[in-house]
């Protein structure tokens, strides 16, 4: 369920930063409920890790994207998400982008906050949206 170079998402949804982050987070949380449902229906309970692919494309301090990489989706709600990769990450904002057979990709801008390793090489990242947006 990786997004494909130049799929677009296919509903409605702002790409511009809403100015009451209140309201940005309840239509956040709307989509992601949609989300989860029509990527999972009713088998993963919300406390549950996800385990779904996405892609990540990096964004330099210029705004510039840098090369995208598949990762992990490890949490997914209203306020951010958290997703497991192999090697550390330089940026503080990145792309993630998750592919819904139902919605099409979904892409949002992250302000990354936080990185973990884990045993076996692995890291798990994650940080809050910043913006839903059109480019993937």
């Amino acid at each position: 369920m990786v997004p494909s170079p130049g799929a677009r998402r296919q509903f409605g949804f702002s790409a511009a930063p809403p100015t009451d982050r209140a309201s940005f987070h309840a239509e956040v949380a709307a989509l992601v409920s949609r989300l989860r449902a029509a990527l999972f229906g009713d088998e993963v309970p919300q406390n549950e890790a996800l385990a779904v692919l996405a892609r990540l494309t990096p964004i330099d301090a210029q705004g510039r994207p840098r090369e995208a990489r598949d990762v992990r989706l490890r949490e997914l709600n209203e306020w951010g998400v958290a997703f497991e990769h192999p090697a550390p990450l330089a940026d503080r904002r990145a792309l993630v982008s998750v592919e819904s057979p139902r919605y099409g990709a979904i892409a949002a801008e992250v302000e990354l906050s936080w990185c973990r390793y884990n045993e076996g090489g692995r890291y798990t990242s994650g940080g809050r949206f910043v913006q839903m947006t059109d480019r993937s």
